[in-house]
């Protein structure tokens, strides 16, 4: 049954697709009527900004039509697209939930988009009255939140194919009709959302194609039922990567770096060319330079000192990732390594 105040506040409800209407009357399910006439109804345009990190969070957004994305711009000063939403969230609830007054990250359209307004004042007066009400995003809030984190997680330790499979995966499962996605083939785009640079974005989508895991037409990537599920295979976390999600600070330390490097050593045959890769991956990925310390260190003391010891505790998950990933994509076991040492 239509709520009708709702319905009556946001008309184009009765022209968008089953789901989303629903998500919209769940939200909206106890909310007092003087709430509706504070609703605002404005229309997007593809690419814009609408929310900015740092601003005053002063408005709620609810998107009833299109999709948007988050953007970063923290990393190097260079937008950094990190998640797409396609559901019913209430953007700038975040912000009253964790009680901040200006937004935390900045979002832009990536379709046309139908938006819907409300002030944050009269956010909180609903929400402060209405217990569900604040159950209810606390609840979407926290998924989110819980999603993010263990995306972040399981990300740091898959190589690049790997993160690439999962977000088609993800997309897919979100976006997918018919047994089919359609995916423009921007790579920037995708290195964006990967954390990957563009040279791993096209190895990956030229290993891709090869496997026949995707297709091409034009500019856009296609994914049909068959290669989704194969794709799902690859993504399907086995017990290496259960227990590097799992444990990734609790043993990063640099005797595991050491034995990584040395298994990645030992399937190319040269131990020096091994460590040099190493350095540049880290250099390349993380903005780690080792061979700069290095240099620094013996100007300042005159010793030369061991090349772990050049990284610091906070940068070590990431130097791990970097000697998991090494040995993964030259198809190293580490299996015993990881196992022994989460022992």
């Amino acid at each position: 049954m239509k709520h009708k105040p709702l319905y009556d506040a946001l008309p184009f409800l009765n022209n968008i697709d089953r789901e989303k209407q629903e998500q919209f009357q769940e939200y909206f399910k106890s909310a007092p009527l003087w709430l509706f006439d504070a609703l605002i109804i404005d229309e997007l345009k593809k690419g814009e900004v609408f929310v900015r990190e740092g601003e005053p969070a002063d408005t709620i957004f609810f998107i009833g039509r299109g999709i948007i994305e988050a953007t970063d711009y923290r990393v190097y000063g260079t937008p950094y697209d990190y998640m797409q939403f396609d559901k019913l969230y209430a953007f700038g609830g975040m912000e009253f939930v964790m009680d901040l007054d200006v937004y935390k990250t900045t979002l832009r359209t990536i379709t046309e988009c139908t938006a819907v307004k409300l002030s944050r004042s009269k956010f909180e007066k609903w929400m402060y009255s209405d217990i569900r009400a604040m159950k209810y995003e606390a609840k979407l809030v926290g998924e989110y939140l819980l999603r993010e984190g263990r995306n972040s997680r399981i990300f740091l330790f898959l190589q690049g194919s790997d993160r690439l499979a999962m977000l088609f995966v993800d997309r897919f499962e979100r976006y997918g009709k018919n047994g089919m996605l359609y995916i423009k083939g921007n790579r920037q785009n995708l290195a964006d959302e990967t954390g990957l640079c563009v040279k791993s974005i096209s190895r990956s989508v030229k290993k891709f194609l090869e496997d026949d895991l995707i297709t091409k037409e034009g500019n856009k990537i296609v994914i049909n039922q068959d290669q989704y599920n194969r794709l799902k295979k690859i993504v399907s976390l086995n017990n290496e990567n259960d227990l590097l999600a799992q444990k990734n600070l609790e043993w990063a330390d640099r005797p595991l770096i050491n034995s990584l490097v040395r298994a990645y050593a030992s399937s190319i045959g040269d131990f020096g060319k091994a460590w040099n890769n190493y350095k540049k991956e880290l250099l390349y990925k993380h903005s780690i330079n080792i061979n700069s310390r290095i240099t620094n260190h013996i100007n300042t003391t005159g010793k030369k000192p061991k090349t772990l010891n050049m990284i610091d505790d906070s940068e070590l998950a990431n130097a791990i990732s970097v000697a998991v990933s090494l040995c993964r994509e030259n198809n190293v076991e580490i299996d015993d390594l990881l196992n022994n040492k989460s022992d």
